[in-house]
């Protein structure tokens, strides 16, 4: 979809305030603004945004019609099948409240986010793919998982003498290795115009769900904002090379 006149005018304007201060994941959280202002996503989500530019990016995007607030980052969803007591899971999933900027086109969406939601209901608004909202679960999963067997392992099965432990922030040794890790680089290198981490079935050959919101994603900015979109295609030749061995 093409950005009208008005728009345009107003992505220029926004197109310059840092969303982050990480360099690509600015130009990523740009892509992800300009895909609900051009009216291809309904919401959009930001952690990173600097206070000092959430009045001046809810004033620009007013002016197009678009609903911006500060509300309530998503809460982990909670994994029924996890083989641990609930009594103990439930000490690794308390305390993580945050805040995030968030971007919507419709006051339905808005009133939904503002009563809270979880991240599997965030990652549908967010229009990502289920198959990879999936693999996200799944290494929440395993994350707790870890932790559980880490913190049991030293401190016992007492569910209070672990809640003691987790809130005095004592170290124990957490065997981990995130099956995201090798997702994360490989979806940038892939797919750089897309906000979440592709699962391994996206990143497998063919049109994927995740290769095709690239495609999309990657023909709005070539439209829109040339220049984002020459920082994408020189940034992700970098990634491809760098991944060279792992991308078959």
């Amino acid at each position: 979809m093409a950005l009208t006149e008005e728009f345009r005018e107003v992505w220029k304007e926004i197109s310059g305030i840092p969303l982050s201060d990480t360099p690509n994941l600015d130009a990523t959280e740009h892509v992800g603004l300009l895909t609900v202002i051009a009216g291809v996503r309904p919401v959009a989500l930001f952690l990173d945004v600097a206070d000092a530019e959430v009045k001046t990016l809810t004033g620009l995007l007013r002016q197009v019609d678009l609903i911006s607030f500060v509300g309530k980052a998503p809460e982990p969803a909670s994994t029924p099948e996890s083989p641990h007591r609930p009594e103990i899971t439930s000490i690794f999933r308390g305390g993580l409240e945050s805040w995030a900027f968030w971007v919507c086109r419709n006051c339905d969406d808005a009133e939904t986010i503002r009563k809270g939601l979880d991240d599997i209901a965030a990652g549908r608004l967010l229009g990502y793919p289920g198959c990879c909202i999936d693999a996200h679960q799944q290494d929440n999963a395993d994350l707790e998982d870890a932790l559980v067997r880490a913190w049991t392992r030293e401190f016992g099965d007492d569910p209070e003498r672990i809640a003691e432990a987790w809130r005095e922030k004592r170290k124990v040794r957490v065997e981990f290795e995130p099956k995201a890790a090798h997702r994360v680089p490989r979806t940038f290198a892939l797919f750089p115009f897309v906000q979440h981490i592709a699962c391994d079935l996206c990143l497998g050959i063919g049109d994927t769900p995740t290769a095709a919101l690239n495609s999309a994603y990657r023909d709005l900015v070539a439209e829109s904002d040339p220049a984002l979109f020459d920082y994408f295609v020189t940034a992700a030749r970098r990634y491809r090379r760098r991944t060279a061995k792992n991308i078959g």
